[in-house]
C-alpha cells in the first residue's frame, strides 16, 4: 500500500523505523526512546520543509504515513524503555520509578486470553515492519500499541472473534457522515473562506458561512475514521474483554477478578466519538473526544514525562501542531485552542452559581456553552482548514 500511494517516497518511511530499529535494539536504554523521539520528529520536519532547498516537497500520502509511522515508533521505544526499567527495578526491589509508566500488557488477567507463545520484548525484524506497515491504520489510523498488534496476531481465538455486529455498528453511520460531507462541502467549500469574494459578503454572512463549511469539513474526518475504524474491529484489533476497561490507544485498564463474561469491548481502536463531540459544552469536551488515540499517545508519552509540570500543556499543543505539518494554520489553531480552554475555564467557574439554581438553569448553560464552544470550534478550525497565514487573516 505505501509503495502504490508513495511511490519512490516511500524511503521516508522505510528509512525511519529503519534507524529506529538500531536505536531500540542496540543503543543503550538510558536514552534510546529520547533518541527515537528526537529523530523521528526531526526527520518528519527535515523532509516537510526540504522543498525549501529545492527538493520535490513530499506528497499528502507520504506525509499521512509518516505521521502515523512517527507515533508508532516513539510509541514503541518508549515501551520497551519502560519494561526494562521495570526488570531493572524488580530486580532491586524498588519498582517505583518505572511503575508510573509500565504494566505487563500480555498478563491473561489484563488482556483476557493467554499468549501461544513468549514474545521477544524486541521484536524481530519482520515483525517490527509488520507492525510499522500493518494495513489497518496505515493511511488514517487509529494509532495502536505493539501489544495492539500482537494481540491481534497471536490470540489463539482470533478466527473466532464476535468482530462482525461491532464492525458494522462502527460502520452504520458512514452513509450519513458521507452525505452530510459531500453536500456542504459541494455548496459550502471551506476554501472559500480565503477568497476575496468572502471578504465582500456582509458581516453576519461571513459568521454565518463559517458553520456550513466547517461541518463539511469535520464530517470528512468522521467518514473517513468511521471506515477504518470498522476495518480495524473487523480484523480483530482492540479486542477485549468489556470487564477490562479498555480506552482509546491504551488498551485494558483493569485486570480481571473472575472468569470474563465473553462480551469483548473494542475501545482500543475507537478514535472518535462523534455524539460528545457535536453535544459538547465545552472545547475540553470536544478536543477529549477527538482523534482520541494520538491524545492518549499525547498524554501518555509527551504530557505526562514532560520535565516542567508549568509548561506540560502548552508543550503538548505545539507538539501537536508540528506533527500535522509545517503551516503556520496548524500553529494558530493549536496554540490558540489551549489559551480558548483557559478562557472557558474560567467561564465555567464564574457562573457557577447560576448552574446551581436548578436543572432549567443548568439546561440554559449548558446550550449556551455549547454556542460560544462551536463559535470557538469553527473560528479556530479556519486556521486548521486554510493553513496560510495570508489567508487565514482575511478570514479572521
Amino acid at each position: 500500500i505505501a509503495v502504490l500511494v508513495c511511490g519512490w517516497q516511500v524511503f521516508h518511511s522505510l528509512l525511519t523505523p529503519s534507524v529506529n530499529y538500531v536505536f531500540i535494539r542496540y543503543f543503550s536504554n538510558k536514552y534510546n526512546h529520547i533518541l527515537s523521539f528526537i529523530f523521528c520528529f526531526f526527520y518528519i520536519g527535515l523532509i516537510r520543509y526540504a522543498y525549501l532547498l529545492g527538493f520535490d516537497a513530499i506528497g499528502g500520502h507520504t506525509n499521512v504515513i509518516q505521521l502515523i509511522v512517527t507515533v508508532k515508533l516513539v510509541g514503541l521505544a518508549f515501551d520497551i524503555h519502560d519494561r526494562r526499567i521495570r526488570d531493572t527495578s524488580s530486580k532491586k526491589d524498588d519498582d517505583s520509578k518505572a511503575a508510573v509508566f509500565y504494566r505487563d500488557e500480555y498478563d491473561p488477567a489484563l488482556v483476557g486470553f493467554q499468549m501461544p507463545k513468549s514474545l521477544p520484548l524486541v521484536p524481530d525484524i519482520v515483525e517490527y515492519f509488520c507492525f510499522v506497515y500493518c494495513f489497518i491504520g496505515l493511511l488514517t489510523g487509529p494509532f495502536f500499541r505493539i501489544s495492539t498488534f500482537r494481540h491481534a496476531v497471536w490470540r489463539p481465538d482470533a478466527a473466532t472473534l464476535p468482530t462482525l455486529r461491532p464492525s458494522l455498528i462502527r460502520l452504520a453511520p458512514f452513509p450519513i457522515y458521507g452525505v452530510v460531507f459531500f453536500a456542504f462541502s459541494k455548496y459550502f467549500p471551506h476554501m472559500f473562506l480565503g477568497s476575496d469574494a468572502y471578504g465582500e459578503l456582509p458581516y453576519v454572512q461571513r459568521v454565518l458561512y463559517v458553520i456550513p463549511a466547517f461541518i463539511g469539513y469535520r464530517f470528512r474526518y468522521y467518514a473517513g475514521w468511521a471506515l477504518a475504524e470498522s476495518a480495524a474491529v473487523a480484523a480483530g484489533f482492540g479486542a477485549y474483554p468489556v470487564e477490562t476497561k479498555p480506552v482509546p490507544g491504551q488498551g485494558p485498564m483493569k485486570t480481571l477478578e473472575k472468569k470474563a463474561s465473553g462480551e469483548f469491548d473494542f475501545s482500543t481502536v475507537y478514535n472518535l466519538d462523534v455524539y460528545r463531540i457535536e453535544t459538547a459544552p465545552d472545547m475540553r469536551t470536544a478536543i477529549r473526544h477527538w482523534n482520541m488515540s494520538v491524545q492518549w499517545w499525547m498524554t501518555y508519552y509527551i504530557y505526562k514525562r514532560f520535565p516542567s509540570k508549568q509548561f506540560r500543556f502548552p508543550a503538548v499543543f505545539f507538539l501537536s501542531a508540528y506533527w500535522h505539518g509545517v503551516h503556520v494554520g496548524y500553529y494558530l489553531c493549536f496554540m490558540s485552542t489551549g489559551l480558548t480552554t483557559l478562557t472557558e475555564t474560567t467561564w465555567w467557574a464564574a457562573t457557577a452559581f447560576l448552574r446551581k439554581k436548578g436543572p432549567a438553569f443548568e439546561r440554559v448553560m449548558l446550550v449556551i456553552g455549547w454556542l460560544l464552544c462551536y463559535r470557538y470550534f469553527e473560528h479556530l478550525a479556519v486556521g486548521f482548514m486554510l493553513l496560510h497565514p495570508a489567508v487565514i487573516y482575511k478570514s479572521w
